[in-house]
């Protein structure tokens, strides 16, 4: 049951893939670099994950981003602020 419940969690995730959507930034996480780690979520609950300079504040807004890519072992889509 878990197999197919992460096949059709990254079918989802592929209907995704290239979509500009809104965003609800959440959390975030400095990360080593000196950059920062963004999550938040679609309007239909995907979480998102974006890596942003650490002067760019995102943590309670909704803003327009490009879907890119999935990290399949977190289930997260990865994506550009617009």
């Amino acid at each position: 049951l878990h197999l197919l419940a992460d096949r059709l969690k990254l079918e989802t995730l592929n209907q995704q893939l290239e979509k500009n959507v809104d965003v609800l930034w959440e959390s975030q996480k400095v990360l080593d670099t000196g950059r920062v780690n963004y999550q938040g979520y679609t309007p239909n609950f995907c979480r998102v994950e974006t890596q942003v300079d650490n002067t760019v504040l995102l943590e309670s807004q909704i803003k327009k981003t490009h879907l890119n890519d999935i990290l399949p072992k977190k289930g997260v889509l990865t994506g550009n602020v617009i």
